[in-house]
């Protein structure tokens, strides 16, 4: 029901209605003032609940407030400037929220007051540098006689456990112990018994002590649960949540443990790419269904989740984050939409609402548009994951929206002609086996070509050359389209090319640049060509063919975050009458109806 008036906006605004925004993908809060925005998309995130049922997460350099609906309630800022929030996991303490946090090159534990208008700030002592300095301290959720419990890494092989005071920070010790790599820390008061998960001393393991260092009852350490492939494995990197112990893993793996840290029923979920690596869970009901919070080791991306104690089994009801990363963007003629994040290629269905989880996520990263057979899609990406936000080794990968064993997509050889490809197509003749790939060499401002076979989607290597474009010297290309005819549209700069076929080459048709600002993006299926004009924050609609206008949505040089606004609009797809457009400034995808 949001969107109805968000909807009302959108029709003062988009010449004769043939543009209609009606809805977004990947962003919990929609549009307006429920926006959430994440500062960094690469910080790692815990999640908690309050008592007011409102979900705690990182933004990076912010600390988000969510209700269950994924709208933001509020955002809290960082003090000193420059600080991050990168933290597996977050805890309530009182009137308090705490978490570790980074500034000038150290971490500390930050503490953020439950008040309207209040800023997080580093209080007590940096923590200790560890023997291993890249493995984070460790952050128990669970405070400990109005403590909060901490873990690290003291010496080569020796651990130690802190209570902080949570008013001035200062430290405890509370025992130590031997092992490396502390992951997981849970203190349940019930039994007044401490779990830590770390490696002991090579094999990651989950210890269970009494306050003053004894070992509970029990043989302990207990082995963490097993995966189906190595070198994936859990880490102990524990939450307790429901009367059970968590423990996550590489991938998306999450697993269930009783208290004695046996498997219960072990392995729930496995080859979910959207949760790459889950950090923290927390509960937000009882009764046989339990409500649960889910957080990532992606700033961008948590989930409410339903665990049914009787089915033993975990399902994803809704994901509460944005998109601050969007490195693709594609839509077959059967309504799936393809976004590639900074860690995955997501799939929903282009009627999804703006919470639905991914109805898929793919281990690697499409960076370009796509080319669609049945259930299949071939474009230009990078493996496991953007470094920097970069595609610096470019393969042909052919993604599935079907999901598999290890939900990997199949990759080809890399592209060796050029190591920044920034646009993609595919020209193919219905009843042909093979067609023309089609890539953008941005900083060579070139275009490549190659063969490729449509049965399979698998582009000959060895026949990538360089195109010979006549009429025509590109600056800055961008993105590309290939239409049904055989031309081919090219983003240059503020300016879409038309480029026909002649003899072995390209030669310019025609130019379209209708007051673009410096940067354009494009799609087209043929009978629309969708322009984002990322500078002058307007997606606008045009006759493939006779470049006629068919509407406009967004105010130009205006940006906004309602449903007629748009804020630096970058890649577009099309397909029949509808429509995306990731809409970057307010870290979403718009969904667009285009009615002709």
């Amino acid at each position: 029901m949001r969107w109805l008036a968000l909807l009302l906006l959108t029709a003062c605004h988009a010449p004769a209605a043939s543009l209609r925004a009606v809805g977004a993908l990947g962003n919990s809060g929609g549009a307006g003032p429920g926006l959430v925005r994440v500062g960094d998309a690469k910080c790692e995130t815990g999640a908690v609940v309050d008592r007011d049922g409102c979900v705690w997460v990182s933004g990076g350099d912010r600390i988000n407030r969510l209700g269950l609906s994924g709208a933001l309630v509020e955002s809290f800022g960082l003090e000193p400037a420059g600080a991050r929030a990168s933290c597996r996991k977050l805890a309530l303490l009182g009137d308090a929220l705490y978490f570790i946090g980074q500034s000038g090159g150290r971490n500390w534990l930050y503490r953020l007051e439950r008040r309207s208008g209040a800023v997080a700030r580093p209080f007590g002592p940096p923590l200790p540098r560890q023997p291993d300095d890249w493995w984070p301290p460790c952050l128990g959720a669970e405070p400990c006689d109005g403590r909060l419990l901490l873990a690290w890494e003291t010496a080569p092989g020796q651990m130690g456990v802190y209570a902080a005071d949570a008013a001035s920070g200062a430290l405890t010790a509370l025992f130590s112990l031997p092992g490396r790599l502390p992951s997981g820390l849970v203190f349940d008061a019930a039994r007044r018994l401490v779990y830590l998960g770390a490696q002991f001393p090579d094999a990651w393991a989950v210890d269970c002590r009494r306050l003053d260092g004894t070992r509970a009852a029990g043989d302990w350490p207990v082995p963490t649960t097993k995966t189906p492939a190595q070198p994936t494995a859990f880490e102990g990197r524990l939450s307790l949540a429901g009367g059970a112990l968590w423990d996550a893993g590489h991938y998306g793996f999450l697993a269930r443990c009783d208290l004695a840290a046996q498997v219960d029923p072990g392995r729930v979920v496995e080859w979910h790419h959207e949760l790459t690596f889950p950090t923290q869970v927390g509960m937000v009901g009882g009764g046989p269904t339990q409500g649960l919070v889910i957080g990532t080791n992606m700033a961008d991306a948590v989930y409410y989740a339903w665990w049914d104690t009787a089915e033993r089994s975990l399902r994803l009801v809704r994901r509460l984050g944005a998109l601050p990363h969007i490195a693709s963007l594609n839509l077959s003629a059967d309504g799936w939409v393809a976004v590639g994040t900074f860690r995955s290629t997501l799939w929903w269905r282009w009627d999804d609402d703006c919470d639905v989880p991914p109805r898929k996520a793919e281990l690697h990263i499409a960076t370009t548009g796509g080319y669609f057979a049945g259930e299949q899609m071939l474009a230009c990406g990078a493996v496991y994951r953007l470094d920097d936000g970069q595609n610096k080794a470019p393969y042909p990968i052919t993604f599935s929206r079907r999901p598999g064993d290890r939900n990997e997509a199949r990759r080809g050889e890399p592209l060796a002609l050029s190591r920044s490809i920034t646009g993609f197509a595919v020209s193919a003749s219905a009843g042909q086996p093979t067609g023309t790939a089609w890539a953008v060499d941005g900083p060579g401002r070139r275009l490549l070509r190659a063969k490729v076979s449509l049965a399979n989607l698998a582009i000959d290597a060895a026949t990538w050359q360089p195109a010979a474009l006549d009429g025509v010297t590109l600056t800055t290309p961008t993105d590309l389209a290939a239409l049904p005819d055989g031309k081919l549209l090219l983003a240059d700069g503020g300016r879409v090319l038309c480029l026909a076929p002649q003899g072995d080459g390209l030669t310019l048709a025609w130019t379209l640049a209708d007051g673009f600002g410096a940067a354009v993006r494009l799609a087209s299926d043929g009978a629309t060509l969708l322009v984002a004009d990322t500078e002058r924050h307007r997606v606008l609609a045009y006759d493939a063919e006779t470049r006629a206008p068919l509407g406009q949505l967004g105010e130009p040089d205006k940006p906004g975050d309602d449903g007629g606004h748009l804020d630096r609009p970058m890649q577009v797809a099309v397909a029949g009458g509808r429509a995306v457009v990731a809409d970057t400034g307010n870290q979403r995808v718009i969904r667009i109806r285009i009615d002709q």
